[in-house]
């Protein structure tokens, strides 16, 4: 296996469903919608580990006002649904947010990471910035109960900016990424279908940076594969490991992966792009 690490727009072409083995007792649990966290207790029933590919799921529809946005900023509106078509309005609070909002070009160029605004009847709003023609995916990604079960959801749909469409080529591999004044290296030695620990050390003129608090962790982490934009949302263990942050991340199998950190420094959000190439 070979694994490189580039700065730029990537990620893995794989089909058909994957599943994961049973956790050890020293990493965390994926959730049944292919979220990874760190301290969720232990599970062996075999779950996906990409979602986000689907409209619908579980009985909820991610349904837009629209599918198609004229190049600029534009507020992107939306509901979910139930299976009687009508708007769901009690959203389960994860991470400090009850919805999380994902906006990518398909050739995994553009990303951003929002938190949609909910009104009484049930209707999202955010904005969002099209800049770029053509095709966008968005993923909606948010917990509701069931009586006393939380149900994480994660739903994908496609979208078109309309205009001259140009793909963007992959950067070389790159590793550290340099983002504003700031270093991030990651160390990763991913083993196929296992889940393996991923570390991330943000620093500044060689000096580890003091990372504050963002979303309920010290740092947020998705990873998207290419071709089909399999979504896979992981977040860190609770506490630091020394000055590096540590994800519990599954690779389902060798391909191309898009990796976005987002991390906090003295209130500003920032975000280190990776592509992994396994």
């Amino acid at each position: 296996m070979v694994l490189a690490l580039l700065a730029g727009v990537v990620v893995g072409r794989l089909t058909g469903d994957v599943t994961r083995p049973p956790p050890t007792e020293d990493e965390p649990a994926a959730a049944a919608d292919g979220h990874i966290h760190g301290g969720s207790d232990g599970t062996s029933t075999p779950i996906p580990l990409v979602t986000g590919q689907s409209v619908s799921l579980g009985g909820y529809t991610l349904t837009p006002r629209s599918n198609e946005f004229e190049p600029g900023t534009t507020g992107f509106e939306f509901q979910i649904v139930d299976t009687y078509g009508a708007a769901v309005t009690d959203f389960v609070e994860q991470h400090e947010a009850p919805m999380h909002l994902f906006a990518v070009r398909l050739d995994l160029t553009g990303y951003q990471h929002v938190h949609p605004a909910m009104a009484d009847d049930g209707t999202w709003t955010v904005d969002l910035d099209w800049s770029h023609p053509g095709p966008w995916r968005i993923i909606t990604d948010f917990v509701v109960a069931e009586g006393e079960t939380l149900i994480p959801i994660t739903l994908g749909l496609n979208v078109t900016v309309p205009g001259d469409f140009q793909t963007s080529e992959l950067p070389e591999p790159t590793n550290p990424v340099t983002v504003a004044d700031f270093e991030v290296t990651m160390e990763f030695d991913p083993n196929i279908e296992v889940s393996s620990p991923l570390m991330l050390t943000v620093t500044t003129d060689g000096e580890p940076v003091e990372l504050e608090p963002y979303l309920g962790a010290f740092g947020h982490l998705v990873v998207l594969r290419d071709g089909d934009l399999g979504f896979l949302h992981v977040h860190p263990d609770n506490e630091k490991l020394g000055d590096a942050l540590r994800f519990w991340t599954t690779i389902p199998s060798p391909g191309d992966f898009r990796l976005f950190l987002d991390f906090k420094v003295d209130g500003k959000v920032y975000t280190a792009p990776f592509t992994l190439q396994i």
